[in-house]
């Protein structure tokens, strides 16, 4: 068959372009082969493609007019015939950040090759069936730490040659995971059973995460039902427990994960009906939350005080729970020498004694991997990067992939200055400890995504990668020069994106940045962006006018703000009055709230839109037409007298306002709230303490308040919280009313 080709400027990083390639698999790998020895500098591996009619995608270190001029060399290398094929131009859809600087529009120049198979073109048939499968069933992208390019490919069905090409594409250390990934994807649950009995010791050599054991223990236990053999759940259960300490110590032994492994052992006060060794007993505790099983480990630690399994499962309770000298004391003598350095140093980075940390991994006379990684991170914790990242990528070609260790390597890269190779090792960390990556790591793991390091991702899954790096930089993102591009640019990914309600948080974020910050200039670009997103029909005038109620607050500081938000108002309600008056219907209910700030803002603007109210029905009165009642849309709610309301978040102005009319208009009695943490201290008792016993939780975030949803989610995801958590996409007063009111009015909460 005919092989065509289209370039794309846009894709890669500075320094290379994306080859998008519609051939079989076997002329694609010829094809990257070839690329690999006549090319030299960084080079991704075979991609697929996210174009329907390019199957494959290659990264290349290469300008477009060389790869034009060597293009009949390229096919010579791969052993591929030329033959011309005409074809029509297609426009690729990758952005990157920054767009300073719009790139030259790709060419589609038609190539050829071999000549074309039956077999071929069976297996071209039969992926382009799958790819239109792929195109109309999007998926979810499933966060995992095997390359981005594997997981594009589980989406695109049974076909087993492509599933092998996109395997041989990943590090062998990762092709295991990558096939655990695809077959909990795929629900294929004896595969994964038996790739677990068959590699049972390389499984338990992956770097842990609660989505590995969650994977594992679901296959596991569906297939064990399916059998009706309940030895296979005991298996899956088994094997994850091996995972249990590494867990804790990662921070991601959940509640749910622990009840479901500790049915494989008996109660702990069962433990004395029957003699039972000391590993038994132990592994019994390991079971139980770290609080619960400490007692227990004393009294063992003192009745059989020289057991070395006793003295180091104590040591690691006491570190789990941050009792850093307690620990110490334990592993400092116990044995043997290696595995307590492996403990003792992490322990000591963590509680900042590097000089310590440093000393005794210099102490031994020999290191394994894991060490010479922990020394590695112990000289990047004290600023030597180059070093570190010689021990690093030592450690790492060795195979060492704890979720410490390859955060440590990812950071030693990112010094200096080689993102390209840091791409696995951030997602091993962002699938194993990902309460630990830092407001750097995520801004590293953003450039990665946007400059073509994880595969040629939609605009949906770069924005996921901007949404962390903004979550995570909370009231630092003020501080960062690009602070203003990377809140537009998220805008720009989402407009495109399937989940139109991501796309009113990126611009509500842009909207309060660009008004805190004064950039006026900018703030006129984001309200014409508003403008053309309701013409495409991507925002109502309601989810415009909540917009816009959320930069409300900066109108009385801010020379402009007034006047701008004025103007959108009067807009939008003469809009609405229009659609009422030709359509007979009531106005909107967020009519209301909009005229009442309208009269705040502009008070001559406020006048104005009542003489066009009544001029309009005026003139369909001298018209004999039929003229509808000024009428706006009520919204009943029950009375609040004993609703127990908890607000986390937003500004003052917003949740004294909502306070107030719920207390006057629907008789609330029993409020409490949590301010963020840019006016007031923040810790997780203090919002403990807010929503214990509360019957609505009503969250109301922008772009710095995200440690307090963070907070949230670890309180429900423990169980902490019993009432039902309101995440409310508006954040002005008159929205976030509505929302409550809304969902109070929903069968699901009862308040009388």
């Amino acid at each position: 068959m005919t092989i065509d080709y289209l370039i794309d400027p846009k894709l890669g990083w500075e320094d290379q372009i994306g080859l998008r390639l519609r051939c079989t698999s076997a002329e694609a790998q010829a094809l990257h082969r070839a690329l690999r020895m006549l090319l030299r500098g960084r080079m991704s591996p075979l991609l697929p493609g996210r174009q329907e009619s390019f199957p494959f995608t290659i990264l290349i270190p290469a300008t477009q007019e060389a790869i034009e001029r060597r293009w009949n060399e390229i096919l010579d290398q791969a052993g591929l015939g030329v033959r011309q094929a005409p074809t029509a131009p297609t426009e690729p859809s990758a952005a990157r950040l920054p767009n300073v600087k719009a790139p030259p529009a790709p060419t589609r120049i038609p190539t050829g090759g071999r000549a074309t198979t039956s077999s071929d073109l069976a297996w071209e048939q039969r992926f382009r069936r799958v790819l239109k499968v792929l195109a109309s069933e999007r998926r979810s992208q499933t966060v995992s730490y095997v390359a981005a390019s594997f997981t594009s490919a589980t989406a695109m069905g049974p076909a087993e040659e492509t599933d092998e090409i996109f395997l041989a594409s990943l590090p062998p250390s990762s092709r295991l995971r990558a096939q655990i990934a695809r077959y909990a994807e795929r629900s294929q649950d004896a595969e994964l059973v038996s790739l677990c009995t068959q590699r049972h010791s390389e499984v338990l050599a992956l770097p842990p995460s609660a989505l590995l054991v969650n994977q594992i223990l679901d296959a596991h236990e569906r297939e064990a039902q399916r059998c009706a053999d309940t030895t296979i759940a005991a298996m899956g259960r088994e094997l994850c427990r091996a995972f249990l300490p590494e867990l804790e110590r990662l921070r991601q032994a959940e509640k749910s994960i622990r009840e479901r492994l500790r049915d494989i052992d008996a109660a702990p006060d069962t433990m004395h009906s029957a003699p039972v060794t000391i590993s038994e007993q132990i592994a019994a505790l390991i079971a139980l939350d770290p609080v619960e099983r400490l007692p227990p480990l004393q009294k063992l630690h003192t009745d059989y005080p020289a057991a070395q399994v006793i003295r180091l499962a104590l040591a690691n309770t006491h570190a789990l729970l941050d009792e850093v000298d307690q620990a110490l004391e334990l592993y400092r003598t116990a044995e043997p020498a290696n595995e307590v350095v492996e403990q003792i140093v992490p322990l000591l980075l963590k509680a900042g004694r590097k000089r310590e940390a440093l000393e005794a991994v210099q102490g031994q006379a020999h290191l394994n991997p894991r060490l010479t990684a922990l020394h590695g991170a112990t000289l990047l914790a004290l600023g030597e990067a180059t070093a570190a990242q010689r021990l690093l990528t030592q450690a790492w070609e060795a195979g060492e992939r704890a979720a410490d260790s390859a955060l440590a390597y990812a950071r030693a890269l990112v010094a200096t200055g080689d993102l390209a190779r840091a791409a696995e090792p951030y997602l091993i960390a962002r699938e194993s400890t990902p309460t630990v990556l830092t407001t750097e790591d995520c801004r590293a793991m953003a450039d990665i995504a946007l400059g073509g390091g994880y595969g040629d991702l939609t605009n949906e899954e770069q924005a996921d990668y901007l949404d962390h790096y903004v979550a995570r930089a909370g009231r630092q993102l003020r501080e960062q020069q690009d602070a203003a591009t990377v809140l537009h640019q998220r805008v720009t990914f989402r407009r495109t994106a399937a989940h139109p309600e991501r796309l009113r948080e990126a611009l509500a974020d842009w909207l309060e940045y660009l008004a805190e910050t004064s950039a006026m200039t900018d703030l006129d670009e984001a309200l014409r962006c508003l403008h053309d997103l309701r013409r495409e029909g991507a925002l109502t005038r309601t989810q415009q006018f909540d917009l816009l109620e959320g930069i409300e607050r900066f109108s009385a500081d801010l020379p402009g703000v007034a006047d701008l938000l004025a103007l959108e108002y009067q807009a939008l309600a003469v809009d609405e009055l229009a659609v009422s008056l030709r359509q007979g219907e009531p106005l909107p209910a967020y009519i209301s709230d909009l005229r009442r700030a309208l009269h705040f803002l502009n008070r001559e603007l406020a006048d104005d839109l009542s003489q066009t109210v009544e001029q309009e029905r005026t003139a369909l009165h001298e018209r004999s037409l039929f003229v509808p009642e000024e009428v706006v849309t009520e919204v009943t709610t029950p009375a609040l007298t004993n609703l127990k309301l908890t607000i986390i978040g937003g500004h003052g102005t917003m949740r004294r306002e909502v306070e107030q009319r719920l207390r006057q208009e629907h008789g609330l009695t029993d409020y409490l709230e949590v301010a963020p943490s840019s006016e007031a201290h923040v810790d997780r008792a203090k919002v403990r303490e807010r929503v214990s016993g509360r019957d609505l939780i009503v969250v109301v975030t922008g772009y710095i308040g995200h440690d307090l949803s963070n907070l949230v989610r670890d309180l429900q995801q423990s169980g902490e919280i019993v009432g039902r958590v309101l995440w409310t996409m508006c954040r002005g007063k008159s929205g976030v009313l509505r929302e409550i009111i809304k969902s109070l009015n929903s069968p699901r909460i009862s308040v009388c």
